[in-house]
């Protein structure tokens, strides 16, 4: 008989959404529970509830926003729901903590990394600053930052995704919290840095016998992680797997399918004519960032993010660009669309150079999608509005029934409904939003779409859904496109060639069944083995 308590228990969780037409139920009568130093995978597809769930068992979801919750939340046999706001805040960071999907929408950031990790102490444990300081220190160094000073005053945007996860993880950690909250929190990192992640992750969780809630829609990954994995769809839970006694036969069909859910074969084709001029060409491109120290006008700390970067783009064609993260994917994206001016090589597109000729319809001409969908949308407008925003700012259209004609169109060649356009941002799910983000872009009708990982927060379920719609509009609408990811099958299913950056230099380049096949650089070699 199994005598050890739960650290958390949920039982019969529901949680419903006041849409002001009505209310929609968004959690399902949820019952689970977790025992100390166990770990519950939690997956499902994009919109089945899982970060509403996180948010539930912190009593995150306030009426006042429209939500509903009740049930029950037993944590450490303290009824959550029964709890005061400050024994709650108690509780908070302290006792449960919560690693979110997005570092960068979680820290301030005009404030240190160092300094946003002692806020997390002094609330919980007043102690003097000195005393204060060598903690964190400690706590940076133990979650692989060994250059633990310059990460503490550090900026946000100063780091990478893989260092910026690692500061969320310390924040988390470093009141040795009972249960920490994984929400996604690989999601949109490569594979050796999500390995090196999962690792650190692990290691904590040896050493401190802490709980985790690990969400995350890799089914892979929490195989190989949690004790049981917990399936939502919809909100409801529709099985609970044991990895390491897993019968497929009590399984459900969906369960089985989403097990098995995959896309290694490529299915790109490409539309390119021979005879054509490339449409973006790319020469000698090189940027560096210089950080000045703050008490001397001489010294300087110099980051090479691209290097003798060369490669061209033709109409028509899809361009991956495969790397681990740091490795100046974002830059090369942010260069080409004009984010970044000064740097140095040249960057043609559609035969003139971008660094003499600046103006909105040559802007209109390269779009970017970027990697999360939620904060690129203005969650004060409804889509309804973003979506003719672009057309009043890069066409000549003025009536509202053409912009509704417009817009209609749009929607229907990103397979959403019309019901979609008087809704805000935080009312659709993950797969939604990118349809959206894909619709904003398309109305601009751009010749070049530059994707920066933007279909990594997905499931593979919905991953695949915009795929080959991508593929499908891209046949259709014939522009070319720049495909970011640190995901080699994504780039396998749905780009013509690649190009392998590391420390901001291309090591590797050609096509798909070329460089997949028989890779040559060490570093193409080891992102492609996280091909299933």
């Amino acid at each position: 008989m199994n005598d050890i308590r739960p650290i958390l228990e949920l039982k019969n969780l529901c949680v419903t959404y006041n849409t002001g037409f009505g209310h929609v139920d968004i959690i399902k009568n949820i019952s689970f529970k977790i025992e100390p130093g166990k770990v519950l995978g939690l997956t499902g597809e994009s919109g089945a509830g899982k970060s509403i769930l996180a948010l539930s068992i912190l009593k995150l979801l306030s009426p006042t926003d429209g939500f509903n919750t009740k049930g029950s939340v037993i944590f450490n046999e303290i009824d959550l729901y029964g709890a005061t706001e400050v024994e709650l805040c108690t509780l908070r960071g302290n006792d449960i903590s919560i690693v979110f999907q997005n570092p960068l929408a979680v820290l301030n950031p005009v404030k240190k990394c160092g300094t946003q990790i002692l806020e997390a102490i002094e609330i919980h444990r007043p102690k003097s600053p000195i005393e204060h300081k060598k903690e964190v220190i400690k706590v940076l160094v133990s979650v692989g930052l060994n250059e633990a000073e310059r990460f503490y005053n550090a900026y946000p945007y100063e780091l990478s995704g893989g260092e910026l996860q690692r500061i969320c993880i310390a924040m988390a950690f470093i009141n040795k919290p009972k249960l920490i909250i994984i929400d996604e929190a690989t999601a949109s990192l490569d594979v050796m840095t999500s390995k090196d992640i999962i690792a650190l992750l692990m290691s904590i969780k040896q050493s401190t016998a802490c709980a985790f809630i690990f969400i995350s829609h890799d089914i892979v990954l929490l195989k190989k992680i949690a004790d049981a994995i917990i399936l939502i769809k919809d909100g409801e839970i529709i099985d609970t797997i044991k990895p390491f006694n897993l019968d497929m036969s009590q399984l459900s069909d969906y369960t089985r399918s989403y097990l098995n859910a995959g896309f290694n074969q490529p299915k790109y084709d490409s539309h390119v004519l021979s005879n054509e001029l490339p449409i973006l060409d790319v020469s000698m491109l090189s940027k560096s960032f210089y950080h000045k120290s703050l008490f001397s006008f001489t010294e300087k700390f110099i980051i090479t993010a691209l290097k003798d970067v060369t490669f061209s783009i033709h109409n028509g064609d899809i361009l991956g660009v495969l790397g681990e993260s740091g490795s100046g994917k974002s830059t090369l994206a942010k260069t080409i669309c004009g984010l970044i001016t000064d740097y140095t090589g040249v960057i043609h597109f559609k035969q003139r150079n971008l660094k003499t000729f600046q103006n909105r319809k040559i802007n209109s001409g390269i779009q970017m999608i970027f990697q999360d969908a939620a904060t690129s949308l203005n969650p004060k407008l409804k889509i309804n509005y973003s979506l003719k925003e672009v057309i009043l700012l890069y066409h000549e259209v003025k009536s509202n029934p053409a912009l509704n004609l417009s817009v209609a169109e749009i929607l229907e060649k990103v397979s959403l409904p019309e019901s979609c356009l008087l809704k805000y941002p935080h009312q659709l799910s993950g797969g939604q939003k990118q349809r959206i983000c894909l619709a904003r872009t398309l109305l601009a009708k751009p010749k070049l779409i530059i994707f920066d990982e933007s279909l990594s927060a997905l499931d593979k379920f919905n991953q695949q859904k915009m795929m080959d719609l991508i593929l499908d509009l891209q046949k259709e609408m014939r522009f070319a496109a720049l495909f970011i990811s640190h995901d080699p099958a994504l780039i396998k299913y749905l780009c013509s060639e690649v190009i392998v950056l590391d420390a901001g230099k291309i090591v590797e380049q050609g096509k798909i069944e070329n460089l997949f096949n028989k890779p040559n650089h060490i570093k193409t070699k080891q992102l492609i083995d996280h091909i299933e």
